[in-house]
């Protein structure tokens, strides 16, 4: 569960940097 959190968090920050 940590590691779908961990992704979710990195993945929201790549967005979040894209725009």
């Amino acid at each position: 569960k940590l590691i779908a959190l961990t992704l979710l968090g990195m993945g929201l920050a790549l967005f979040r940097n894209h725009q």
